[in-house]
């Protein structure tokens, strides 16, 4: 494991929903379920960046053919 240049400045804790992976039907149930929105608020108040956002990658086995690619 390569150390963190920058260590964060609140304590940090493994979560239930940090290895989820979620549909975007999923996701507002998820959001409700584990209180995301005031998580993110909280973080935010924090100045905790990195903790203030949810990752999503969108999956289209179409896309090529809707960019042009």
């Amino acid at each position: 494991m390569i150390p963190a240049l920058f260590p964060p400045p609140y304590f940090y804790s493994y979560e239930p929903f940090h290895d989820l992976l979620l549909t975007y039907d999923e996701l507002p149930e998820a959001v409700h379920t584990y209180s995301l929105d005031s998580r993110i608020a909280r973080a935010k108040r924090l100045n905790m960046w990195v903790s203030s956002y949810i990752e999503a990658h969108i999956w289209d086995p179409d896309i090529r053919n809707k960019i042009g690619v």
